[in-house]
């Protein structure tokens, strides 16, 4: 029975499929891919900042159109061509930061 179980399992095209409709939300930019938390999330907000808080794991998204633009002609200048630009930075967010926490306290 449990070799009948597995080899039903093995065979199933659930994960397959997972990642092909992962794949087309994230070309439709209807999702984001947060690499350093290996998941994703609904793509509300616009902005190529992601900062993550350690502590509570808050995500909120900023647009730096400064920095954003400063980076891309550093990048071109190197002569390369990103396809898209995303910057993801981990620390403590304004609440968690406010109560005291200290950043040096987490593996940031």
């Amino acid at each position: 029975m449990a070799t009948l179980l597995r080899k039903s399992f093995l065979h199933h095209p659930v994960g397959h499929n997972l990642y092909r409709a992962l794949k087309a939300l994230l070309a439709k930019e209807r999702i984001v891919r947060i690499e350093m938390l290996n998941a994703y999330l609904p793509k509300l907000q616009q902005g190529c900042v992601l900062m993550i808080c350690a502590h509570c794991e808050a995500i909120e998204f900023a647009d730096l159109p400064a920095i954003r633009d400063q980076l891309l002609e550093g990048i071109h200048h190197s002569g390369f061509h990103p396809q898209k630009l995303v910057i993801e930075t981990l620390g403590l967010c304004a609440d968690c930061s406010v109560g005291g926490l200290n950043p040096s306290e987490f593996d940031l």
